[in-house]
């Protein structure tokens, strides 16, 4: 039986994203596998892991928002903005006080501009931010906007405080972590960092790496149209469905409810499958990204 679904992982800290993919490729042979959401190294946590046609939707759980618990270290700044990086200044952390800490995360929540880390994946001139980082190569990175959903403190022990964040895509918890240390005035380094929720997911539904195994994966795999099912779906009939395949617009709509512009939305067979994910423009259906390629 072809697995087809999004299996909740939970990574282990000092494995790469891909680090996961490879351990599970000679469990699943023939299976195409992806991610969606990396993770750092340093990181622990909620991966979600793509069984076959799922690959096709990791851009839309990437979208989802994202909660983590993170360790900041006060009194350091490293390159890299994470306790992995080389320390490249110091200063004093003692009058850092509770209240202070609360009040200035506060200030956090809302629409901001981040800067992201240079020791990143984004691209700078056609190649990754690390690379010409590691390289020492002087580069500028731009500001970006994010939202900070939620934020509050759960620990506080010096020099490590504790915090629970839930933030929109794109957002860094290392550039958040360094950003805090800067206005605090001693600096700051991400410690530890663990991801509790991508959207509905949650760790607490996770499978550890070494408890998964073929003949459980059914337990705990979401079929494709339950992991995205906060995308408005329409169900069609085999003739429209053909023209969407075909790359051919609907006009005839009959769900009132999903005529918002430029809205997303699952196309979905009478099996209950997704089989293309589309969008309402225009007062039509367009078709946008294949998901059942064997249909």
């Amino acid at each position: 039986m072809k697995i087809r679904g999004v299996l909740p992982l939970n990574k282990p800290i000092h494995l790469s994203s891909y680090d996961c993919i490879r351990k599970l490729k000679p469990i699943f042979p023939n299976t195409k596998l992806g991610h969606a959401g990396t993770l750092d190294p340093i990181a622990q946590g909620l991966l979600l892991i793509l069984f076959n046609e799922a690959t096709k939707i990791g851009q839309y759980l990437s979208d989802k928002d994202k909660e983590y618990v993170a360790k900041i270290r006060l009194g350091i700044v490293t390159d890299t903005d994470d306790i992995t990086g080389q320390i490249i200044d110091d200063k004093p952390f003692d009058t850092v006080t509770q209240i202070q800490v609360e009040q200035l995360l506060k200030s956090f929540i809302g629409e901001i501009n981040q800067l992201p880390p240079k020791f990143s994946a984004l691209k700078q001139k056609g190649q990754r931010s690390y690379v010409l980082a590691r390289k020492g190569i002087d580069f500028s990175v731009s500001s970006r906007k994010i939202i900070i959903k939620e934020i509050e403190l759960l620990s506080f022990n010096l020099p490590i405080i504790e915090i629970r964040t839930m933030v929109s895509k794109g957002t860094y918890i290392r550039a958040l972590a360094r950003d805090i240390g800067e206005k605090l005035g001693c600096g700051a380094t991400l410690e530890g960092l663990n991801r509790t929720q991508i959207g509905r997911f949650r760790v607490e539904n996770a499978v550890d790496l070494e408890d998964v195994r073929p003949e459980r994966i059914s337990e705990n795999i979401y079929p494709i149209n339950e992991a995205i099912a906060e995308i408005p779906a329409i169900v069609v009939n085999n003739a429209d469905m053909q023209k969407l395949l075909q790359g051919q617009p609907l006009s005839r709509i009959e769900d009132c409810k999903l005529k918002i512009e430029n809205c997303i939305i699952r196309v979905v067979d009478n099996e209950n499958r997704v089989l293309v994910i589309a969008k309402y423009k225009d007062n039509k259906i367009y078709p946008e990204r294949l998901i059942y390629a064997d249909i």
